[in-house]
């Protein structure tokens, strides 16, 4: 049992999955009263199953007592002692489904013009944002801050922005985590008939329950970029695990990390969403090469501490 179900070698040695209950559930007395028909420790539990991630044994195993003589259990019993330890530090509860299997609108007239600007002044959208930031206040005009070297980032160059998107929004409600608690996104983007290009999630705190075109489009707390997708591929973005991969027809699972970049194609801040409030998560593409069969799933899984 302490073996896990992974086999060593490879990188699996990492740990495995533990699932426990957080208490002993109560049963009831009698039929109906937890669920319709018989209850089981599944049924009658269910709110109390947690997972870890990355589970290993620490301390191999110690017989602290021997019991023997047992009428109902004939033979010896022993008590055991044995340290594990988790190297994700949260408890999860069960994944929810928020959408699955979402697809983008169909294309407009819209997409298919593009209004180009020739104003010397104008600003791309990071520009627009940036531009709406408050100053700071001045100070001292003759003792002026230290000026500090700018330090290389990493971006993908791979990442562009498309001439026209198309988007499709999903609301994660706000009871999906409790206000002590917060949440994480697992994302599956299957790329359908077509290849697809400059993938874009972004999250948008929204406390009213507002429509995206009533938000604030600089108000997002997160954004994830996905540079490309091959036809036929599905990428899965596991934030429990921060792991990223690609499955591909007939090929191996495939580590994705070069392709998913944050804003601006710097690197990636995995989105935690907190406070118990609603969010907006929305989903944009490049409008020429989102096939009619590509799609979204979006689940949340609850964190605790």
């Amino acid at each position: 049992m302490l073996r896990g179900s992974l086999a060593c070698g490879a990188g699996a040695c990492g740990g495995d999955d533990l699932e426990f209950m957080t208490c002993c559930p109560t049963v009831p007395a009698g039929p109906g009263e937890c669920c319709p028909g018989p209850c089981t420790s599944q049924t009658c539990g269910a709110g109390v199953f947690r997972t870890l991630r990355d589970v290993a044994l620490l301390a191999e195993p110690t017989v602290q007592q021997r019991i023997t003589g047992c009428a109902c259990c004939p033979g010896e019993l022993r008590q055991i002692q044995f340290q594990l330890v988790a190297g994700r530090p949260h408890a999860l509860r069960p994944a929810v489904t928020v959408a699955e299997g979402v697809h983008w609108p169909p294309p407009t007239p819209d997409d298919e013009c593009v209004q180009w600007s020739t104003d010397p002044g104008c600003l791309d959208e990071a520009g627009e944002c940036a531009a709406q930031q408050p100053q700071p206040c001045p100070l001292d005009p003759n003792c002026p801050p230290p000026v500090l070297p700018t330090l290389p980032l990493p971006d993908n160059p791979c990442l562009c922005e498309p001439f026209t998107r198309r988007q499709v929004c999903v609301e994660i409600p706000e009871n999906a985590a409790p206000i002590w608690a917060d949440l994480v996104p697992l994302l599956e983007i299957y790329s359908g008939s077509g290849i697809l290009r400059n993938i874009r999630f972004r999250f948008y705190p929204n406390p009213f329950g507002a429509p995206y075109e009533d938000l604030d489009p600089c108000s997002w707390c997160s954004e994830i970029n996905i540079s490309y997708l091959p036809s036929g591929a599905r990428l899965t973005m596991d934030s429990t695990r921060r792991t990223i991969y690609v499955q591909c027809p007939g090929r191996a699972d495939t580590p994705a990390e070069q392709i998913v970049s944050g804003p601006q194609g710097r690197p990636l801040d995995w989105p935690v969403l907190e406070c118990g409030i609603p969010y907006l998560a929305c989903i944009s593409a490049d409008s020429d090469t989102i096939a009619a069969d590509a799609s979204v799933t979006l689940r949340t899984i609850v964190r605790e501490a």
